[in-house]
This record gives structure tokens, sequence and C-alpha cells, in this order.
């Protein structure tokens, strides 16, 4: 009687059985197998980890990157700062005398952009005298001088916005705080307006 396919499928896996020269084989091909895994292994260990090497220092760059922009930009404030202090303190005579901005900045021939009044300055409760050439960092500027009632003289530095040199200060007109520095005991306020660049120094209360 002929066995059908599937009944004699069973009955070759039934008595299959390797010899022992076949499973020492078998054996050995698994070995071999385990230890080139573990191989293939111990070889991406190294690119693993100097893959996790190079994302720290990258990543340590850009923190330190970061770190000095800020420190950089921080001097730069403190050198404005300290330069329109000097000019404010070492006051040199008026170009020009007048409490009439108008007459003030008509007397500024040589600038490339014309002196405005500051909303920061309406509230010092100053009358103009007068106002003088200047620069700031290399770049010419205005330098409006004002007095209080008690006498107290404020100055007001305007000079045309470009990013070399004042990008690190903030726009008003975009609801930043001007940026206050103290120096050799004067308050330096220093910010963006209208396209111009604008420090205010006044005496520390």
């Amino acid at each position: 009687m002929k066995k059908d396919i599937k009944s004699g499928v069973n009955d070759l896996l039934n008595n299959f059985e390797l010899s022992e020269s076949q499973l020492a084989e078998f054996c050995k091909l698994e070995k071999d197998s385990l230890l080139n895994q573990t191989n293939s292994n111990s070889l991406l260990k190294p690119k693993i980890w100097m893959s996790l090497l190079a994302s720290f220092l990258v990543v340590g760059l850009f923190l330190g990157n970061a770190l000095n922009s800020q420190l950089s930009d921080k001097q730069k404030i403190f050198e404005i700062a300290a330069e329109v202090s000097y000019n404010h303190l070492n006051l040199k005579p008026l170009e020009v005398a007048h409490n009439q901005l108008a007459t003030v900045t008509d007397y500024f021939k040589r600038l490339d952009f014309n002196p405005l009044a500051s909303s920061q300055v309406a509230n010092l409760q100053t009358s103009l005298i007068g106002g003088r050439y200047c620069s700031i960092k290399g770049n010419i500027a205005a330098q409006l001088r004002m007095k209080d009632s008690q006498g107290r003289i404020s100055t007001l530095f305007e000079s045309r916005y470009n990013s070399q040199d004042f990008n690190m200060l903030p726009n008003i007109e975009s609801g930043k705080n001007p940026k206050v520095v103290f120096v050799d005991g004067q308050q330096v306020s220093l910010w963006i307006e209208k396209g111009l660049v604008m420090a205010l120094v006044s005496s520390s209360h």
C-alpha cells in the first residue's frame, strides 16, 4: 500500500538522527557563529564610543561658543558704556547751545541720520541745553546735553545703527528693555530705537 506524501515526510522526520560526528560538527558551527557575533559586537563597541564622544564634543563646542558669545556681548556693552560715560564726565564745550531740539539737530550737517527725541528721555524732567559732535565705537554721533531743575547734567548719545558694533543692544520697539550698566558712578542705558543707537548717561541715584 502506497503512503501519501504527508505520511512519508513524517516517517522521514521521525526516523532522522544525527551521527556523533555530525553532532560535533554542528556544535562547532554554533560556537563559531557565536564567536563571530561576539567579535562583531566588540568591533562595534569602539565605534559606538567614538560616536558618543563626537556627540559630546559637538555639544561642548556649542555650549562653549554660546558662553563666549555672551561674555563677548557683555564686554562690548561695557566698552560702549565706558566710552560714553567718559565723554559725559569730561564735558567739552557745546558746539550749539539751544533748548529747541529742531535748532540743535539742524546743526549736525555732517551726520547721515537725523537725531531724534527718544521715548526714554521723556520722563527725565530735563531741558535740552545744546549739543556737539562725538563718536561711539568710532562711529560719528550726536551728543545732546540736558539739565534738570537741580542742575544735574544728563547726556544722550545717538549714532546710526550697524550690526557689527551694536548687534548686542536691545531694540525697545520689539518690547525689550534698555541695557543698564553702571560705570564711574554713572548710570548708562543703552538701546536701539528707530534705527538709531542711543546711550543715555545720568548720575546714579
